[in-house]
């Protein structure tokens, strides 16, 4: 009998840190941007990074649903409750859904406002022609990042609780390195 996978293959845990990277990065230069002068470079470097970690967040989380449709996901260690299922599978989905939905706001709103997007020195041509109603656009990418930092952090939180508390496999799954152990 062949034992059951209990750890993510190389390319799913390589897709998952990348995209951690790019969230914090992409989050992180746009906190910062409002530190500097409105119409300074520092400040307009600061949203160019931010846009362009958007891309990339956004063919990071298209890769991941290429590579999961693939793959098999792994055994939690020992299983979970039918509940905890289902609350994980929704998060992993709205996580999923807000890194392809905010980047493509992202680049509606700069396309509305008449603008080409950059990604790390290139220009993305817009989507759509200029609009007046840009700002809203705008207004409901904003909101959805605020949502997005609720739900990475619930998902950082419910791995911790995972790992420490209920002591089962789900964190040591999408950690790199060599095979997990499974925890007694």
């Amino acid at each position: 009998m062949t034992k059951p996978i209990t750890k993510y293959n190389r390319t799913t845990i390589t897709l998952h840190w990348l995209t951690v990277l790019a969230m914090f990065l992409a989050i992180f230069f746009i906190e910062i941007h409002g530190l500097f002068p409105k119409g300074s470079a520092t400040r307009d470097l600061t949203k160019v990074i931010h846009i362009s970690f958007g891309f990339l967040i956004l063919g990071l989380a298209l890769a991941r649903l290429i590579v999961r449709h693939f793959t098999t996901v792994p055994a939690i260690e020992p299983p979970m409750p039918a509940w905890m299922e289902k609350a994980s599978k929704a998060v992993h989905h709205l996580l999923l859904l807000l890194m392809i939905v905010i980047p493509m706001l992202g680049w509606l709103y700069m396309s509305a406002r008449g603008r080409v997007s950059p990604f790390f020195g290139f220009d993305i041509l817009a989507i759509m022609p200029q609009v007046t109603w840009a700002k809203d656009i705008k207004g409901v990418h904003e909101l959805l990042g605020n949502v997005i930092m609720f739900v990475i952090a619930a998902h950082a939180g419910a791995a911790l609780f995972h790992h420490y508390v209920i002591k089962d496999n789900t964190l040591l799954r999408m950690m790199p390195g060599k095979k997990e152990k499974t925890p007694k």
